[in-house]
């Protein structure tokens, strides 16, 4: 009844039963018998068939529907098959209890899962193609909520593992990023042009650019994932250089005595050449990312799509809302007014830069006096870059601390579910020997791993920041310790997907 609850969801494509024992009625038959009233194995045979089976009869017609009309012969209960007539001998019926003996009892185990190395029933709930993870996740545990009201007392049920965590944890610590770095972002605005009326001006290029983003992600077809986001985090700097160099510019030309609009219109002219040209390049630099082939290329595409949009909005709004905000919301204090207060700090700030302005003055007028050497010390780190490349591992994408594991093994081809359940019980115990694990979850025999002979074990681990050990170190324990184990070879320690 869950099963079929839960296959109702929408997204959802399958629920696999796993250690779940059917019932099963068997008929042994008694030799002697068969032979004493002189039925044969066929005959027996032949009336369970008939008997226990399922027949359409015809259909019902009712205006445009029709119906199917089927006469249920199923038998349920042992008593029913005992009665059952098997034969007639000189008239007299010989029913099913007089040849053979029917006993009420189980089917052979097919499948096994075990949650900390206790026997229990597991459901897969896997989604169909194109479904989203977190939607099918969030209306399967809606279902959950209501059947584990309808449990019967002594029963429990539990979700053991939930795919949509990582994705949840990924988006999360993005958004964080995304968040951190806009705020850093308004900061440096406000210490380098030492204004709060500019910080706000080119502050204002984020959200806007960011919302227009949004837009973009949604007229191609995009969603908010993980590569949008992390795309809208890489760009949050980018998208406020335009407005920087913009108001930065304006600036200078009031500062000339210029009227404020007169101001805003020549800045943002001078300086436009040089923010496209700026835009474009990096334009040119994401968007050929969008475009590349193989599993990487959809990867990306995303990625690169969005990045590019974004920094093209935050040209837009650069040469458009800046000089308009410039030329009516000017600054009160003149070029060269020392302020008090928090002003004043942001003035002493300035004259910090202006050092290191007059610093970097003179180290380029060294590098351009000593133009072998510069080369040379240019041309020196270039190599030594490429050498250390080659001195770094490399990997498709990092594997993140999730504070899962999955462990994959397999015995011999031909050996029972009960011996691979023997071994996972031993993989079991040393896996819980370690106080950074809080549970685990083994299941033998499923649609991923077929054959009574592949076992998997999901290992849930303490958050990282409560463990001794990091999730790539108890990998490395887990893989050299379950080698040790007789019988089985190991086909994957891994992050759990």
């Amino acid at each position: 009844k869950i099963s079929k609850r839960l296959q109702t969801v929408s997204g959802v494509g399958k629920v696999e039963i796993l250690g779940a024992v059917k019932r099963e009625v068997r008929i042994n038959l008694k030799p002697q018998a068969l032979q004493a009233y002189r039925v044969g194995v066929d005959e027996v045979l032949r009336v369970l068939q008939l008997e226990n089976s399922e027949l359409p009869s015809g259909t019902i017609k009712s205006g445009n529907q029709e119906q199917v009309v089927q006469i249920k012969g199923r038998l349920a209960e042992p008593e029913q098959f005992k009665r059952l007539i098997v034969a007639r001998r000189q008239g007299v019926p010989i029913y099913l209890e007089q040849v053979a003996d029917v006993v009420d009892g189980e089917q052979d185990l097919e499948s096994a899962a075990l949650i900390n190395g206790q026997p229990a029933v597991s459901l897969d709930v896997i989604k169909s193609s194109g479904a989203n993870v977190i939607d099918v996740v969030d209306k399967a545990n809606e279902t959950l909520a209501e059947i584990r009201q309808q449990l019967p007392a002594g029963v429990t049920m539990t979700v053991v593992a939930d795919s949509s965590k990582s994705i949840r944890a990924s988006l999360a610590d993005v958004q964080k990023t995304l968040l951190e770095g806009a705020a850093l972002a308004i900061l440096i605005v406000l210490l380098f042009l030492g204004s709060w009326r500019s910080t706000v001006i080119t502050g204002l290029t984020l959200p806007i650019s960011l919302l227009g983003t949004i837009f973009a992600i949604y007229y191609f077809g995009f969603t908010i994932n993980l590569m949008s986001l992390m795309a809208l985090s890489l760009c949050i700097g980018l998208l406020v250089d335009d407005a920087i160099v913009v108001r930065e510019n304006i600036v200078r030309h009031a500062a000339m005595g210029k009227s404020h609009y007169q101001a805003a219109l020549d800045g943002t002219n001078e300086i436009g050449l040089a923010v496209l040209a700026t835009t474009l390049t990096i334009i040119a630099v994401f968007l050929p990312v969008a475009f590349m082939g193989g599993i990487i290329g959809r990867f990306f595409f995303q990625f690169g799509v969005t990045v590019s949009a974004a920094v093209l909005l935050s040209m837009f709004v650069s040469f458009t809302l800046d000089p308009m905000l410039s030329s009516v919301w000017p600054d009160k204090h003149k070029q060269g007014e020392r302020r008090t207060g928090f002003g004043g700090l942001l003035d002493k700030f300035s004259d910090f830069l202006e050092w290191l302005g007059e610093i970097y003055s003179k180290l380029i007028v060294w590098s351009l006096r000593h133009r072998r050497i510069t080369l040379a010390i240019a041309l020196a780190s270039l190599i030594g870059a490429f050498s250390l490349s080659g001195m770094i591992g490399k990997e498709f994408v990092p594997e993140p601390d999730l504070s899962e594991i999955g462990v994959s093994f397999e015995t011999a081809e031909d050996s029972s579910l009960e011996y691979t359940l023997s071994k996972v019980h031993q993989a079991e115990d040393i896996i819980r020997h370690y106080p950074e694990v809080i549970s685990t979850y083994a299941t033998v025999n499923t649609s991923a791993s077929v054959g009574r002979n592949k076992a998997n074990i999901r290992v849930l681990l303490k958050p990282k920041q409560q463990r001794q050990l990091s999730q790539k170190e108890l990998i490395n324990i887990f893989r050299q310790r379950l080698n040790q184990i007789a019988g089985i070879n190991i086909t994957s320690v891994a992050a759990a997907k």
